[in-house]
């Protein structure tokens, strides 16, 4: 499994589909980060470990997540990405392990941090799309308004697509608990 990973890794950071990512920013936004996020969170089930002193109730975890994603966000984070190759493999690395971190976090978190987590997001989502969409000026030097606004489009939809997932999500794990407590009193 960690061959597997390694593999996908480089293949995800490999010139070729790196150059395919960044040719639009939607890639590069919604498909490469999301895919450096996911390595990290599959690399942080694999990797165990028994004290968790650091992460107490996912904290420490989750405000380096939320932290690394809105800088990354950032239109100048995105000119930086594009022109300096310094800063694009310090943006690989920071987002496979902010994807680690959420991963481990998540364990300790309990039901309202985590829709306030997705919620939060949701809402920087949503508001970097209606930034992105409505922006009449470059706000990116290393993209045109055309792809400023395709991207802005695709993330207020990737936000709306998360929100129906995360209702339905949560939804599911309360009706689990209640199910489980009723189960549990009526013994």
């Amino acid at each position: 499994m960690k061959i597997i990973w390694v593999i996908i890794t480089f293949i995800v950071i490999s010139p070729p589909l790196e150059m395919y990512f960044q040719a639009t920013m939607s890639r590069l936004m919604l498909i490469q980060i999301p895919l450096l996020i996911l390595l990290g969170f599959i690399a942080g089930k694999n990797i165990k470990y028994r004290k968790n002193f650091w992460n107490y109730l996912g904290l420490n975890g989750l405000i380096f997540f939320m932290g690394s994603l809105s800088f990354w966000m950032l239109p100048s984070s995105f000119d930086e990405i594009i022109f300096n190759n310094f800063i694009k493999y310090t943006m690989y690395i920071d987002m496979i392990f902010a994807g680690f971190m959420l991963e481990k976090s998540l364990l300790h978190m309990n039901f309202i941090t985590k829709i306030s987590f997705c919620s939060y997001l949701l809402a920087m989502l949503a508001s970097m799309g209606i930034l992105y969409l409505n922006a009449r000026f470059l706000i990116c030097g290393a993209f045109t308004i055309d792809q400023q606004q395709i991207l802005g489009r695709n993330l207020i939809i990737a936000s709306f697509i998360l929100f129906i997932f995360m209702l339905y999500w949560s939804v599911s794990l309360l009706n689990k608990n209640n199910r489980t407590e009723y189960l549990n009193r009526s013994i």
